[in-house]
């Protein structure tokens, strides 16, 4: 039977040996993420050229991309076809330059693949519009220009409802993606209706 002392040694070498182990394993992973290209540390964020029907980031200075109703930053981006609700987009683009960027919006099937109507069909106004609406960073470490979009607005309105992507690209080139983002325009069929009745008692 083995002594006090010997079961001490045994369980303290054997603590040393996985000490060991999972120090060579960490070691392991270390080298391994130092050998990898920056590249490949960004393609799980950021989509390649090729349009993505759901929300992407193509460009790896676009940062803070929010879409939601409007004055209601916690909503989901989806609206009414009907009155006067808007949808916000913001996003961010890191360094000093200032670039000029351009916006569709293409109509989706339920699965979320491109519709056959044409453009015109579902939009009354431009199909394709430029995003003017900018502001410079004040005072910060990392100079960076946000971009804002209302939609629809006075250029483009939406004439149907369904699921909608919004492309942004630019330079009027479509090629040259910089973000997507899904959004919803729902049309009301249905009212619900409601009236308060007295309770009555009845006799047993």
């Amino acid at each position: 039977m083995p002594s006090k002392l010997q079961i001490f040694i045994k369980t303290q070498i054997n603590l040393k040996r996985k000490v060991n182990f999972v120090f060579i394993l960490l070691l392991a992973c270390t080298n391994l993420l130092a050998q990898m290209p920056t590249d490949s540390l960004t393609t799980e964020y950021y989509y390649p050229k090729s349009l993505q029907y759901k929300d992407a980031v193509y460009k790896d200075n676009i940062r803070t991309v929010l879409l939601h109703v409007k004055d209601q930053e916690l909503t989901p981006p989806i609206i009414p076809l009907t009155g006067e609700l808007q949808l916000l987009l913001t996003f961010d683009e890191l360094g000093e330059e200032v670039n000029y960027y351009s916006y569709q919006l293409i109509l989706c099937d339920a699965d979320w693949t491109p519709s056959s109507l044409d453009p015109f069909d579902y939009i009354n106004g431009f199909i394709e519009q430029d995003i003017d609406d900018y502001r410079f960073s004040l005072n910060t470490f990392q100079p960076y220009t946000q971009y804002q979009l209302e939609i629809p607005n006075s250029n483009m309105q939406i004439t149907k409802s369904g699921n909608y992507l919004l492309k942004v690209y630019r330079s009027g080139d479509e090629s040259d993606l910089v973000l997507t983002r899904r959004m919803v325009v729902y049309e009301n069929f249905v009212t619900v209706g409601g009236r308060f009745l007295s309770p009555t008692l009845t006799a047993s």
